[in-house]
């Protein structure tokens, strides 16, 4: 499910649950992509990642059109400035001007 956050627009920003892993990632990707996602930002770690089947997330992802950005943030632990401000950079890029 995607839950669009209205008080963004006109920016389409949305937040969705992690998708289903294995063999269901690559339509759970399509149908983010079939509904508009752009940009897919996942804040797991490779081995979180891992474990819940997304490996292959970013390639389904680039198979879809859909950018892929990873951050990982260890589970409860705080984001590395560096790394958020870069991420926030990359995405204020595709902000129309």
């Amino acid at each position: 499910m995607i839950y669009w956050i209205t008080k963004a627009r006109p920016l389409g920003i949305a937040i969705v649950a992690r998708p289903l892993g294995n063999d269901w990632l690559q339509d759970e990707v399509k149908a983010l992509a079939a509904e508009g996602v752009q940009i897919l930002v996942s804040l797991l770690t490779a081995s979180e990642a891992s474990e819940l089947g997304l490996d292959e997330e970013e390639r389904y992802c680039s198979e879809s059109d859909v950018e892929f950005l990873n951050i990982p943030i260890e589970d409860r632990s705080v984001p590395v400035r560096g790394e958020i401000s870069q991420l926030l950079e990359r995405l204020a890029n595709h902000v129309p001007q």
